[in-house]
């Protein structure tokens, strides 16, 4: 009697809570007494996302792999379960065994707006904005500010620096009176790990009149 393959698979870090661009492991392994053809794992986020994937055992009647897959996701609302890991494999004589399965627990995600997202002043002068950061999913985790594409002579600080979305932070911009003129898209980002999310501000710095009427 040609019994089906025995499936096991394992995600360690499926039982952490995750950022999106974060990799996990997936290891699926098997057994055959007539020998292994192929180990089979499918990647099933949320729909549309889904990856088929296989590995070539040889005939070997036991047979492992590991999968390092990175949890990408396009879209927005990733909850609790909505990635899942199933793993399967087949044997010489083509028959399939049961399906094995691991979900991640927790993806953390959030969003980043700014409000206004366009500011003017003079040279020398300051202005402020609030980036808002929103929670998407997972329990919220703390993330860092920081602010790129400021000309020469302008800085940025935040008030907090740091937060837990849903939160607040007040970004202020200082300039010096060398402060070049001109337009500038200014990039605002929000950081946890490697999962960043940006906001876009734009900065208008005038010329200042120092002619004496």
């Amino acid at each position: 009697v040609d019994n089906p393959p025995q499936i096991t698979i394992s995600c360690p870090q499926c039982a952490s809570i995750l950022n999106l661009g974060d990799v996990v492991s997936v290891t699926v392994s098997a057994t055959d007494a007539l020998g292994l053809d192929q180990l089979y794992l499918k990647v099933a986020g949320e729909q549309p996302i889904r990856q088929d994937l296989f590995y070539s055992c040889g005939g070997a009647t036991a047979c492992s792999h590991i999968w390092d897959i990175t949890l990408n996701y396009a879209g927005t609302n990733l909850s609790s379960g909505d990635w899942t890991f199933w793993g399967n494999a087949i044997d010489t004589a083509g028959q399939w065994g049961s399906y094995a399965s691991t979900l991640v627990q927790d993806v953390f995600d959030f969003n980043l707006s700014v409000s206004p997202n366009f500011g003017s002043i003079n040279q020398g002068q300051s202005i402020s904005t609030t980036a808002s950061a929103g929670l998407l999913s997972s329990a919220t985790r703390i993330i860092s500010f920081s602010a790129s594409g400021l000309p020469s002579g302008a800085s940025a600080s935040f008030s907090p620096t740091s937060c837990n979305p849903a939160c607040n932070s007040t970004v202020t911009i200082n300039t010096s009176s060398f402060a070049p003129s001109g337009t500038y898209p200014i990039t605002i980002k929000g950081k946890n790990g490697n999962l960043v999310r940006t906001a876009a501000y734009n900065l208008t710095v005038n010329t200042t009149d120092t002619t004496q009427p």
